[in-house]
């Protein structure tokens, strides 16, 4: 029934409607909680224990819920709900016999279950609520810490700020991304506490892309022949089309893309140092 109805609505509305619109309710509240259950099963099973007489045993009122559904969620919500739908039950065969009075009385009980029930229900969603919290939280963070590696990846594969300039160390690349990454990161996710330069410490010291393309930087400065060209002018270069104006799903399919960027030279190098993938990015 509607919620704050007046008295005389109410008076008015008889026993028998009443007892239809709490069969609806029960329904809806079903099909709402146990959305891949079935209503039909569960009342013809509740209709077989009716008969019985005296205090139902546990173990029978969860067989009322289809084998899919037995072991899953509270059992206390079960009980809860069987018992409107058995007082509800016990309701009507009274209303038909015409015990009007016995019929009213269960249908109070009825409905006072069914609202034990959905307080039961929102008291356990609150307690759940910081829990579940924290794990769309997690959830949300990685998804942060995944998008700021593929940012400074692409620095890395850009190569130094300042034309001419080289990285010699961790530091250099600190220094030079340091600042770009953390503004990029608070204007995509200004809730998000991000220390940029410990992210940059640790994703060029841990193995993945990032360190990969590090490596493969220092090699070319290293190696390189063209004295007109410095290894920082072909490396922006070679990475002059990456955009950084990329969707996330671009970034994304832009790092797969660049697995095998790394060059193989670089395997001595890196077999030296440990680390971790992206997904295990602090």
């Amino acid at each position: 029934m509607y919620a704050y109805e007046p008295i005389n609505s109410i008076k008015s509305l008889g026993l028998n409607a009443g007892l239809k619109q709490i069969a609806i309710e029960l329904r809806n509240v079903f099909n709402n909680y146990w959305r891949e259950d079935i209503f039909s099963h569960f009342e013809r099973e509740c209709r077989k224990l009716f008969k019985e007489d005296g205090i139902i045993d546990e173990k029978k009122i969860i067989r009322c819920w289809t084998a899919d559904f037995r072991q899953s969620g509270s059992t206390e919500l079960k009980e809860r709900f069987f018992y409107a739908m058995l007082y509800h039950i016990g309701a009507e065969q009274e209303y038909y016999k015409g015990n009007h009075g016995a019929a009213g009385l269960l249908a109070m009980r009825s409905a006072h279950e069914l609202g034990r029930f959905d307080g039961w229900r929102a008291c356990m969603e609150t307690i759940n609520a910081p829990y579940n919290g924290r794990i769309k939280g997690g959830e949300a963070g990685k998804a942060i810490r995944e998008d700021a590696y593929i940012e400074l990846f692409r620095y890395i594969q850009s190569g130094p700020i300042k034309e001419g300039s080289t990285w010699k160390s961790k530091e250099d690349v600190i220094r030079d991304c340091e600042q770009r990454l953390q503004s990029y990161i608070n204007k995509k996710y200004p809730l998000f506490s991000f220390m940029a330069d410990n992210f940059i410490d640790n994703s060029l010291s841990k193995k993945g892309l990032v360190k990969d393309a590090f490596l493969s930087y220092k090699k070319a400065v290293k190696d390189k022949v063209d004295t007109d060209s410095t290894p920082s002018d072909q490396i922006n270069s070679q990475n002059a089309k990456t955009n950084a104006d990329l969707t996330f799903d671009q970034r994304l399919s832009f790092l797969q893309r660049q697995q095998d960027c790394a060059s193989p030279a670089n395997e001595t190098d890196s077999s030296n140092e440990q680390g971790a993938d992206p997904d295990e990015q602090p």
